[in-house]
């Protein structure tokens, strides 16, 4: 549970940290959240390693009780009963590797626990109930027309995202300008007039078909 903790916790600090990276000035007004994220997942770490040596401790008692157990077991055998000196070395020797055996078999149950994390999230995302693509429980007016009016497929083909970023995706440049394949080429060019890239982009051996 602890190492799910843990692993629960660092996914934010990883996120946002890698979305902070980004810029100074990004960082320096996320640094609040970043501070947060950091301090829960420096506390579920610290829990995971004190359990880890809680866990040794009590493996090593565990195994000492063992040894004692077979020790005295064996000392009165061979008093009592004429039990071979060879037997009674061997049950100690198994009996010290009890704590060895023990630590093993917990780590790997613990690890196989923690591997099969991974599943639990995508058997939750298979419980996920999908989207309601009817446009219901969307109060949201978008140059006054209601967005729970309409499809969720046509919503999303309407509404974009500009990143901070610039980056391409790999196929020509139409193909990054209208993926739907919906605009005529005066339309591709005018947005690249105002985007001022018309120059560059008629440099290009295929214009927009590079």
């Amino acid at each position: 549970d602890l190492q799910q903790l843990e692993d629960a916790t660092q996914l934010p600090l990883l996120s946002h940290f890698s979305e902070t990276v980004e810029g100074l000035a990004t960082i320096r007004a996320l640094r609040q959240r970043l501070l947060q994220f950091t301090d829960a997942n420096n506390i579920a770490s610290l829990f995971l390693t004190a359990a880890n040596r809680w866990l040794e401790v009590r493996m090593e008692y565990v195994g000492a009780c063992v040894v004692l157990v077979a020790a005295v077991a064996s000392i009165t055998n061979s008093l009592y009963n004429q039990l071979p000196p060879g037997l009674v070395g061997l049950g100690l020797t198994y009996a010290l590797m009890v704590s060895n055996y023990m630590n093993w078999m917990v780590r790997n149950l613990a690890d196989m626990e923690v591997q099969l994390g991974s599943v639990k999230r995508i058997n939750g995302l298979l419980k996920t109930e999908p989207e309601n693509y009817e446009g219901l429980l969307r109060r949201i007016v978008i140059d006054n027309i209601d967005i729970s009016k309409l499809p969720l497929q046509t919503l999303r083909s309407r509404l974009s995202i500009i990143l901070q970023d610039p980056f391409l995706f790999s196929g020509t440049i139409r193909f990054n300008l209208d993926p739907e394949m919906k605009a005529t080429d005066e339309m591709l060019w005018e947005a690249l007039e105002i985007a001022q890239l018309k120059p560059v982009v008629k440099t290009l051996p295929g214009g927009l078909g590079k």
